[in-house]
This record gives C-alpha cells, structure tokens and sequence, in this order.
C-alpha cells in the first residue's frame, strides 16, 4: 500500500497543484517530519524494543505503560514547539502548518510500536491499508485544482487520527489497562535510551529534508523545489519497499540478541534480499521513467526524470545502509555508534549541497545525495563488523547483477525498437523486464529467491487443501 498508493495519487496531485503545490508540500511535509518524529514516529524503533523483550500479560501491560508515558511527553512538546514555530516562522504557510496540527494530534494514538513488538503486524497492516485507501479516494474527489493543497493536508491528517483511533480499541485484548497511567515522573535511564534512538532519527530526517530547504534558500521559489521533490518521492517510493522489513527484523534481532550466529544469519538474508530486490528496481527505473513520467504526469514534467535516474542506485544504498543502522546496531543497543554515524552522514551531505547546488541545481543535489550514501556505507561496515560477522555472499551478488545486467540490455533494445508511449506498452515493458531478471536469477539458482518461491508454493498448497 506504502507503494502503490503513491503511483495513484501522486499523478493526481502533481497535475492538480503543479511544481509550485509540489514545492509547498515538500517543504511542509519537512518541516512536520521533524515535528512527528518528536512525537510518536521516534518512538518507534524504541518502544519495539521494549514490548519485544516482554513475555508475560503483566510486564507488558508496564512496559506499554511506559512507553505510553514517553509518547505523551514527547508528543505534547512536540505541539508546543510546533506552535511556536509557527507564530515566529512558517515562511508563507502559516495556514497549511496550522492545518498539519491534526497529524500532531494523532501521534497521542499511535500505537505502531506496540503491535510491531508482539509481532502483530496484520494490525499495523490493516490500519496502513486504511489510511491509504481512504487517502485515495478522498484525494480524487477533493484535490483537483491548484487551490485544493490545503484538502490535501486536511485529507492526511484526518485519516491518520481517525485509523489511530480505531486501532486504539483492539489494544484491549491484549493490554489490561489496571496497570496504565498517565505521568510525566519518566526515569533517567528511560530518557536516556529513548532519545538515543529519537535524535539520530531526528538527524536522519534533516538530512533528508535539509535539500529542499537549501534549494528554496537558493531558487527562491517553490517551483524549482518542486522539480526535485517530484524526483525525491518516485525514490522514497521505491526505498519505502526496500526498508519494509525493518520492524519486523529489529524485533527479530533483539529476540535474538545473545545469539550471533542467528543474527549473523538473518543479516545475512536481509543483505541477499536488499540485492534481489534493489537491482531490478534501479534497472526499471533508468529504462522506463521518462515515458512513465510522461504517461502519468505530463510531458512538462520530464525534468523530474534525470534526479530520478541520477538517484536509482541510492535504493540500494539506502537498503543496506539500513541493515546495517537500524537492523543491527539499534537491535543491539548500539544507538550512540548510530548517532556518530548519522551525523556524519548530514555533514556530508550538507557540506555537498553547499558546493554542487549553486553549480548544477537540482542536479547537484541529487549527485550530493547519491555520494553522501554511498560514502557512508563504509563507516556504517566499519562498526558493524566489530560486533557480528557481515557475510556478503559475492557469488548470490553476482548472480543478481548477471540478471540485471541482462534484464537492462533487453529493455534498452526495446526502446530501441518500439515507441513506448501507452500504458499497455509501458505494463508490458515492464512486465517483461520483471520476468527476465526473474528467469535469470531462477536458471542461476539465486538461493533467496528459490526460498521465496518454495514459501509461496506451501502457501498456495494450504489454501488448496
């Protein structure tokens, strides 16, 4: 949903509101980011950890309580800050930011970490499927033209606080609420580990927002932020399905803590999975973007393309970059070794965006990007290694490229050939890149794929039988 729901709206939005709509969403949404992580998304990570460990009805009913406690201190600074930047700053969208207050309120009921850490995550699915559905079709209805960008935001927020509310009543049947309340007398130690996890995730967003912010302070106008950020969010989409497993394997991990060899083995899985799944995507994405841009967007749009080509292979850095932050060294309570690392990052990247910027625009942007990712990969192995053994499976890696090099050569010719400018064309295109690297990596014996297909075949014999 986390992807598909973007490849519907995000036509329907660009066309409506235009570069300049699309500017003013990116540097609001940057802005906010900073705000919810504050507020329950920093919690996360954190909270996952601590519901994880627990094992009886009674501990984790005060171990929720716990965490709640944060949530609510958190969250509540969080609006007040907010606030405050607001009346003193807010550029020219004091209005649109006031409207953003709904999706700070709705941080008060997000309760993600509680059912990631008891590994129920058909709930956390269902309340997703929820937002995004209800997103979509309230967004083709009521954002259709330039003026409708304050719809959009009231769209979000709305939908956001009513599916955590309703997730709210099924924690009944797992939490026996005698052992819950509300206080601000948090412990130190509490605190401590809590925003250990919170400010490098604090750093992580500016690094990840500080681009827009230095483009508009260049530009000058929400346009050309908007050009950008068309081709910043056809990447998040993508990087969205590469870092999916994370909640799932810090839980996994932590479980798992005082076994290394366990975990040196689902890293290992994680790190194959990144690969087979990351190659294909830069691939397509390089081949196919201009007429899928073209098609979805507009013709007037295809400036977005070259960020987009310029960044596909930063999905894969992002996929292993995130095995190694926020799978390993967050699950064994490495978070300072996080926070070096994420700072690290931000000052390669802002020191990039400085120099290239001014240079060659949006692009140098982009090129700052792509060089900051994949120079701190090497930082991130280097404090990995000291912990548990990184198996990189040379041989499983070669097979992916060997496919991907082979699904490439035969999409290039295709456009060679043909004039792909229909959507049946640009399915089929895609369809049949889809099948080849496939195919390759099955004749190849590519060992994670083959697990994947043996699951699905034991799934399919089940609901047969």
């Amino acid at each position: 949903m986390n992807i598909l729901t973007p490849f519907i709206t995000l036509p329907l939005v660009v066309k409506a509101l235009g570069y300049d709509g699309m500017g003013k969403i990116a540097i609001v949404s940057s802005v906010l980011s900073y705000f919810l992580i504050l507020g329950s998304m920093g919690l996360t990570s954190y909270g996952n950890i601590v519901i994880a460990k627990e094992n009886t009805k009674e501990n984790l009913a005060i171990s929720f309580n716990r965490v709640l406690n944060l949530q609510f201190l958190y969250t509540t600074i969080s609006i007040v800050v907010f606030l405050l930047y607001i009346s003193f700053l807010g550029f020219d969208l004091k209005h649109i930011l006031l409207i953003c207050l709904l999706q700070l309120f709705a941080s008060y009921l997000d309760f993600t970490w509680f059912f990631y850490g008891i590994n129920e995550i058909k709930t956390v699915a269902l309340r997703n499927i929820i937002i995004k559905f209800s997103g979509i079709i309230l967004i083709f209805f009521f954002v259709r033209k330039e003026g409708d960008i304050y719809n959009y935001f009231w769209i979000f927020g709305g939908t956001s606080f009513l599916a955590n509310l309703s997730v709210f009543f099924i924690l009944k049947k797992s939490i026996d609420f005698k052992y819950v309340k509300l206080s601000l007398k948090i412990g130190k130690e509490e605190l401590l580990s809590s925003l250990f996890i919170i400010f490098p995730l604090f750093i992580m967003a500016l690094y990840s927002n500080i681009d827009r912010f230095i483009i508009m302070g260049y530009f000058v106008n929400f346009e050309t932020v908007g050009r950008y950020d068309v081709g910043m969010k056809f990447i998040s989409i993508f990087s969205v399905l590469i870092v999916s497993l994370r909640p799932i394997m810090i839980s996994k991990i932590s479980n798992n803590s005082n076994d290394v060899n366990k975990i040196e083995e689902l890293v290992y899985k994680s790190i194959s999975l990144v690969f087979y799944i990351s190659i294909p995507i830069c691939i397509l994405l390089f081949a196919n973007i201009e007429s899928f841009i073209s098609l979805f967007l507009g013709v007037k749009f295809v400036q977005s393309a070259f960020v987009i080509k310029i960044l596909a292979l930063q999905i894969l850095f992002t996929g292993i970059g995130d095995v190694f932050v926020n799978q390993i060294l967050i699950s064994i309570g490495q978070e300072k070794k996080m926070l070096l690392i994420m700072c690290v990052l931000c000052f390669l990247l802002i020191m990039l965006y400085i120099i290239l910027i001014p240079i060659f625009g949006i692009y140098g942007a982009a090129i700052s990007s792509l060089a900051a990712h994949f120079l701190i990969l090497f930082l991130e192995f280097y404090y990995v290694k000291r912990y548990i053994k990184v198996q990189f499976n040379i041989r499983e890696i070669f097979k992916c490229l060997v496919a991907g090099i082979i699904c490439a050569l035969v999409l290039y010719a295709l456009h060679n050939c043909f004039l792909i400018n229909t959507y049946f064309g640009l399915i089929s295109i895609t369809s049949i890149g889809i099948l080849i690297y496939a195919a390759v990596c099955f004749m190849l014996k590519f060992k994670i794929q083959q697990k994947i297909i043996g699951l699905v075949m034991a799934s399919i014999k089940k609901i047969i039988m």
